[in-house]
């Protein structure tokens, strides 16, 4: 085994998913954390398993906006080191049968409670929590697709195991606030899409910076520390869309402009942008397999019909 694992769908289905509480077992959706979980595309596994990417063909954060042209770029699926020091990761994943309404409501619907979290890679999520749940549904009055815009997720996950899981800050951005043109936004083929900073926090920030969060964190207890800056978006194409992801790690946005964030010297940037890289192609590969049925069965709306307990940062402190 060389410094990057082999990845195949065999030993991704021996990984263990979360166990459920008997109240979630009850929930109408359980039986999506139960099934196995979706199978990566021979396309990505071969993008992975080759290794680094030639840093020189990744789209940088300053062409961020270019994920909204036509076409496809030299990296749609991949990972390494940019020269700058900082990470990058891409994947491509079709998501048969899906609209983009489907994911304007799984963005707002999922991030309410741990098992609607849980069910997006099951061994790998196991909670989430939002700034403002009211904001979320459908009772806010706001447009699925804006709803987001300004708010904060606090999903709970693991990299590479559930053992690992912890809690992480992610800020959702406007158009303006993303650093892209709403009018080239609305003309392009991209039909959903989302942009936010991820963040880590209290323990979760130790275990991806080591020491060096534990030095910021001594001086400041509350320091949030950047991890990366993420962009999602969704195309129609034939027979469901096509989401396109890319990560810059070790980047964070200020005013709609992205900046270096401070990293560990000696961090291994390539083997963490990996990490990246596999832990998006496992939770869009699961979940393109439910969220078509379950938009269906949730007849695509966001209520509490079936739980009232969200969680909120008051419920933390």
């Amino acid at each position: 085994m060389g410094k990057f694992p082999i990845i195949t769908n065999e030993d991704l289905q021996k990984e263990p998913h979360w166990v459920m509480t008997p109240e979630q077992e009850a929930l109408p959706y359980a039986k999506y954390q139960k099934k196995p979980i979706g199978e990566i595309s021979q396309e990505n596994l071969d993008a992975i398993n080759a290794g680094p990417c030639d840093p020189t063909l990744a789209l940088p954060i300053e062409k961020r906006s270019n994920m909204l042209d036509p076409g496809y770029q030299a990296v749609e699926t991949g990972f390494c080191k940019m020269p700058d020091g900082s990470g990058f990761a891409a994947t491509r994943v079709f998501m048969p049968g899906m609209t983009p309404e489907m994911w304007d409501w799984w963005l707002n619907w999922h991030c309410l409670s741990d098992i609607r979290c849980g069910l997006w890679i099951p061994n790998a999520h196991t909670g989430a929590y939002c700034g403002d749940p009211s904001r979320h549904l459908d009772s806010s009055g706001l447009s699925m697709a804006t709803r987001n815009w300004g708010q904060l997720h606090f999903p709970k996950e693991g990299l590479m195991s559930l053992e690992e899981s912890d809690y992480f800050m992610i800020k959702f951005y406007s158009p303006e606030d993303f650093g892209i043109d709403r009018l080239r936004l609305m003309v392009s083929p991209v039909k959903s899409w989302c942009g936010g900073s991820v963040i880590g926090f209290g323990s979760a920030a130790k275990s991806l910076w080591g020491h060096y969060a534990e030095e910021l964190q001594d001086k400041d207890p509350n320091a949030e520390i950047p991890f990366n800056v993420l962009f999602h978006t969704v195309r129609v194409v034939e027979g469901g869309c096509e989401m396109r992801h890319r990560y810059w790690l070790g980047k964070e946005l200020r005013d709609g402009k992205a900046y270096n964030a401070p990293f560990p010297e000696g961090m291994d940037m390539e083997m963490m942008a990996w990490t990246m890289c596999r832990h998006s192609l496992l939770e869009y590969s699961n979940l393109a397999t439910i969220l078509p049925s379950l938009y269906k069965e949730m007849e695509g709306k966001i209520d509490t019909k079936y739980e009232s307990d969200f969680k909120t940062p008051a419920d933390f402190q």
